[in-house]
């Protein structure tokens, strides 16, 4: 078994190995730049993001509206009721409607 402290392992290894890495992410080709744009693209991506926008608004609005008509209004009407040892009772009817 070896480690890095052995003297089987020299400094040469260790330099050989970093360099064959750096050579090997170096070799890496250069980016192209991107064609011009013509103005023509430029505006119909515009008009293509401005459309998402308008869709994106008018779904948030339908789903207001659908959350709106599935709420449904609750009343709660109390009243009170003698009890059976002459106290006064308060009596909750939930009503829905």
């Amino acid at each position: 078994m070896w480690s890095c402290c052995s003297p089987s392992w020299s400094s040469t290894h260790l330099e050989a190995g970093i360099l064959s890495t750096q050579h090997h992410f170096l070799s890496v080709p250069p980016l192209t730049p991107p064609p011009p744009v013509v103005q023509s693209e430029m505006f119909g991506a515009c008009v293509g993001v401005f459309l998402l926008a308008v869709l994106y608004e008018g779904l948030k609005i339908g789903r207001e509206i659908l959350l709106r008509r599935s709420q449904v209004n609750v009343r709660y009407n109390s009243m009170p009721l003698p009890g059976a040892d002459g106290t006064m009772l308060m009596e909750t009817h939930k009503t829905v409607g």
